[in-house]
């Protein structure tokens, strides 16, 4: 089985404490997504994943940056027989992740958003997701920043050769590192689990 977390980036790692002891057995693989608050990107592209993976997300918020986005969301997941695990949604996990029962628990969810009545779930945005869309890395990024890293280009070649902006490539790189240093800390904090 594999257990692939999405983070969002700076969410403390205790946040997947409670899933991680409940769901991870010794010989699960553990995989982790970093992203930025705003951004999906990388979160659409991992959703191609086998029947054997549980989606772990700590908030119905990292789903989406509003309530038709996460009913979007929730639906894929239903539609396409994903376990997905949400955090703080206990009952998402606290009874097992076998298919069923956790399609039953998405579809109760799903619904709660959908109804006027919210008395299932609450979905709180904040106004921090406001602005312009985030940027997302370039097709070849991983590789520029591999040959950037051990002295193969100058960061004026890496600049050139992703077409971004100066200050974006700055502060992508800056994201970039982030992302790796957290990843880093949640597959060293699971991996003893």
């Amino acid at each position: 089985m594999t257990i692939h977390l999405y983070v969002k980036l700076h969410e403390p790692l205790s946040i997947f404490d409670n899933v991680i002891k409940a769901i991870k057995k010794e010989q699960d693989e553990l995989l982790v997504t970093s992203e930025n608050k705003r951004s999906f990107t990388l979160f659409n592209e991992i959703k191609k994943i086998d029947d054997h993976t549980i989606f772990v997300v700590s908030s119905l918020n990292s789903l989406g940056l509003n309530d038709a986005d996460i009913a979007a969301q929730l639906s894929w997941f239903i539609d396409n027989s994903v376990k997905l695990v949400i955090c703080d949604v206990t009952s998402t996990y606290e009874f097992g992740v076998t298919q069923p029962m956790n399609q039953a628990v998405l579809n109760t969810i799903l619904e709660s958003i959908l109804s006027d009545n919210k008395n299932v779930v609450t979905v709180s945005f904040k106004r921090a997701n406001s602005g312009r869309n985030k940027l997302p890395f370039p097709d070849n990024w991983d590789e520029l920043y591999e040959k950037w890293r051990n002295g193969e280009i100058s960061s004026k070649q890496f600049i050139e050769k992703s077409g971004l902006k100066k200050a974006t490539f700055y502060n992508l790189l800056t994201e970039y590192k982030d992302i790796q240093v957290q990843n880093e800390k949640y597959l060293k904090r699971y991996k003893i689990i």
